[in-house]
């Protein structure tokens, strides 16, 4: 699977779909109907690893994505870097 994002010349809307390898040039307008353009993009490449951390808690936790770690530091009232981050203008 891969992501691919696609224009509609009709609608001039643009949609971020996930597609197999084989059907990446044969998408259709959800709204109109009318077959899509295929833009270049660049991969995204925002992996994450997955892990344990061993200070969250008095437990070993295994954070398996950053939403469940923003999550988790919601949770517990740590302090997280993107908060603080985010304040400053």
């Amino acid at each position: 699977m891969v992501v691919f994002d696609y224009t509609c010349s009709k609608c001039n809307i643009t949609e971020e779909r996930l597609v197999n390898h084989e059907e990446k040039d044969n998408q259709y307008c959800s709204i109109c109907g009318s077959k899509m353009k295929r833009e270049f993009t660049n991969p995204k490449l925002d992996i994450f690893q997955e892990y344990i951390d061993y200070y969250l808690d008095d437990h070993p936790i295994y954070i398996k994505s950053k939403k469940q770690k923003e999550k988790l530091m919601l949770e517990k009232g740590v302090w997280y870097y993107n908060d603080f981050h985010n304040d400053i203008k």
